[in-house]
């Protein structure tokens, strides 16, 4: 299996001037992508845990500081 190859920003300002891509070039973009979707993913899936800890931290101080009377 091949290494995914990378591509540098000048590269690809030249690939997105030119009309047609090569299959390799079509086949390089599609495991970027893939890549970015995937690092997407999970990143959301972390913000989210993060989130709800943070919502059940909240909820534990606002628990233990109640007004005393």
């Amino acid at each position: 299996m091949m290494t995914p190859q990378v591509i540098t920003p000048q590269q690809m300002q030249q690939i997105l001037q030119q009309q047609v891509l090569s299959p390799q070039q079509l086949q390089v973009l599609l495991q970027q992508q893939q890549a970015l979707m995937l690092q997407q993913q999970q990143l959301q899936e972390f913000y989210k845990k993060q989130q709800e800890q943070l919502q059940l931290q909240l909820l534990q101080q606002h628990a233990g500081k109640q007004p005393k009377e």
